[in-house]
């Protein structure tokens, strides 16, 4: 009896001490295998960074035809993918060579000629109806209108802007509009910067209620890896997550795949953490609710947008200071009188170029045309046979009549003027 108590006694304290060793076992084997998966991913990544590295100059040399032509970011990503699988098996994502790898090589390496982003949002002017779009080369050559605009505002959502359009808010605030897809690409955030040099515009930005659309408002104003040293000032009119509650806004959920940007975390308040950071679905996956801008009505999205350009300090329109408009004013009134002599002189004339085709309408014959313009395209095939027809009768009328040509017509618009007094 003793002999058994004691056997089961040993056995417990046995069990106890190999359940103890079989856990410690499995949680170093664990380890082990976390460490080993670790070094392999990073073994992946350093050798997909070397990979794509080393095939760089090759890959530009392609995409540009050997400097003779510029490239796209995105053209020169599918010239670097396929040279890359001679060095690595790994997949690579478009948006980690644009945002990362590239920018680390030209920090590296020096800026690639030649090379631009393609143009990711517009900028609509107000007034002018001209519309541009926000790629590298297109800013570069931007020029701000003088005494135009004063403001510019950013929106992330390019959906959005035929409702500002319907609602005229670019011409009543003098401010121009940028409708964008999500995040600012390094072009809008150059033009931000030109803007707040050229002439000390007002900046806003307008975004979802989430944690992209607070990042989008940052990084619109503050140095990235891709951009260092940027900053610029710029209002952010929301949405902010409380605000939209405070009006009633529908919220919904969404899968949020990467960890929060750790300069944003701090800015946050309490009740945007708990809805941004949500409940944990998984490894580095998380169900949390957002707030978007499209939630509100059309008159609401409006009415928002005036409140908030009105409660941070919104400018006026734009007056030209008084030392500058007595002369803008004198450019104004020639301009409207070239343009009255214009149109008189296009009463005028409109009657006697009738009158000058047909008297001079035996110099060329239409039946030519075509051997005109097949003569042209074997000259210059860049040409179209609108422009090969124009070069042709522009030949006949100013060199080979032009001595009567001018003849016959100074004794037309001799005839007009008598008449007309």
């Amino acid at each position: 009896m003793a002999t058994t108590q004691i056997s089961k006694a040993l056995w417990k304290v046995s069990k106890t001490l190999y359940k103890e060793e079989e856990k410690r076992r499995k949680d170093a084997a664990s380890q082990q295998k976390a460490d080993r998966d670790r070094r392999r991913r990073a073994i992946r990544e350093t050798s997909l960074v070397e990979a794509v590295f080393t095939v760089m100059e090759e890959a530009v040399d392609k995409a540009t035809g050997s400097g003779s032509l510029p490239t796209s970011v995105r053209n020169l990503y599918y010239q670097v993918r396929p040279l890359i699988q001679r060095y690595t098996s790994k997949e690579l994502r478009y948006e980690y060579f644009s945002q990362d790898l590239l920018p680390r090589y030209q920090e590296e390496h020096g800026t690639i000629p030649d090379l631009y982003y393609d143009p990711r949002g517009i900028l609509y002017e107000p007034h002018t109806d001209e519309a541009v779009p926000l790629g590298t080369r297109e800013v570069e050559e931007y020029r701000f209108p003088v005494w135009l605009f004063d403001k510019i505002l950013y929106v992330e959502k390019k959906g959005l802007w035929p409702v500002l359009q319907a609602a005229r808010i670019a011409e009543r605030y003098d401010m121009a509009v940028v409708a964008a897809e999500g995040y600012a690409n390094e072009a809008a955030r150059v033009l931000f910067g030109n803007a707040e040099q050229d002439r000390d515009y007002q900046l806003f930005v307008l975004h979802d209620a989430d944690p992209h659309g607070y990042n989008i408002a940052r990084t619109l104003r503050e140095e990235t890896r891709r951009m260092p040293g940027h900053s610029v000032d710029v209002v952010d009119l929301g949405l902010k997550l409380e605000e939209a509650l405070d009006m009633g806004l529908q919220t919904e959920e969404f899968t949020r795949k990467k960890e929060l940007p750790e300069r944003l975390l701090p800015r946050l308040t309490e009740t945007e953490r708990a809805y941004f950071e949500g409940e944990p679905t998984g490894r580095k996956s998380w169900i949390c609710e957002r707030v978007e801008l499209n939630a509100m009505t059309s008159l609401q999205l409006v009415e928002y947008i005036e409140r908030k350009l009105k409660e941070n300090g919104v400018r006026g329109k734009v007056i030209p200071p008084g030392d500058e408009l007595p002369g803008l004013t004198k450019e104004l009134y020639e301009q409207q009188m070239s343009k009255w002599v214009d149109d008189a002189l296009a009463d005028l004339m409109s009657g006697i170029t009738r009158q000058l085709a047909d008297e001079f309408a035996n110099t060329y014959d239409p039946e030519s045309a075509e051997q005109w313009i097949t003569e042209g395209f074997r000259d210059d095939d860049v040409r179209s046979w609108r422009e090969v027809l124009d070069s042709r009768l522009h030949d006949l009328l100013y060199r080979d009549n032009a001595e009567a040509l001018k003849d016959a017509l100074w004794e037309r618009i001799t005839e007009a003027v008598k008449r007309a007094t």
